[in-house]
C-alpha cells in the first residue's frame, strides 16, 4: 500500500514582553493546524513540518 503525501506546514513563533512564546502552525494555503497533528521529520538539509493526514 502506497504511503498518503504530507501536507508541509509552516509555523509562526510570536513573543511578547512578558508571555511565553506561542507558536501556531499553517499551511501553504494559510490554514491554522493543530500542534498534535504536526510531524517533525529531520532530513540532510534540516528540519520539516508535516501535517498528518486523518485516516479514512
Amino acid at each position: 500500500m502506497a504511503k498518503a503525501p504530507k501536507t508541509p506546514v509552516f509555523f509562526i513563533a510570536t513573543k511578547t514582553r512578558k508571555e511565553p512564546v506561542v507558536v501556531n502552525f499553517y499551511t501553504k494555503n494559510g490554514k491554522l493546524v493543530s500542534f498534535n497533528a504536526v510531524q517533525k521529520v529531520k532530513t540532510k538539509t534540516g528540519v520539516n513540518f508535516y501535517a498528518k493526514r486523518p485516516k479514512r
